[in-house]
C-alpha cells in the first residue's frame, strides 16, 4: 500500500478520482477504499480504547458499590442486634 495514502484525507483521494482518466479511476477508487478502511480501523481502535477505559471505570465503581453495600448490610445487622438486645433488657 502506498505510504502517502495514510496521510491523505478522503477528500484528497476523491479529488484524485475526479482528476484522473477513466483507466486510472479504478486504481484511485481502490486507494479510496483502502483509505476508508484505514479510517474505519483508526476510529474502531479509538472507540475500543474508550470502551475499555469506560469498562474499567465501571468495574471500579461497581466494586465500590459492592463494598458499601456490604458495609450497609453489616451496619443494619449490628443495629438490628442492638435493638433486640435493648428490647430484651427492657423486659
Amino acid at each position: 500500500m502506498d505510504e502517502r495514502l495514510a496521510n491523505m484525507s478522503i477528500e484528497e483521494v476523491a479529488k484524485q478520482i475526479r482528476a484522473t482518466t477513466p483507466q486510472a479511476q479504478a486504481q484511485t477508487l481502490g486507494m479510496l477504499a483502502a483509505r476508508l478502511g484505514i479510517e474505519f480501523a483508526d476510529r474502531l481502535k479509538a472507540l475500543t480504547s474508550a470502551l475499555e477505559k469506560a469498562s474499567a471505570e465501571a468495574a471500579t465503581q461497581t466494586a465500590a458499590l459492592v463494598t458499601w453495600t456490604k458495609v450497609l448490610a453489616l451496619t443494619t445487622g449490628v443495629l438490628a442486634l442492638a435493638s433486640v438486645v435493648l428490647a430484651l433488657r427492657g423486659l
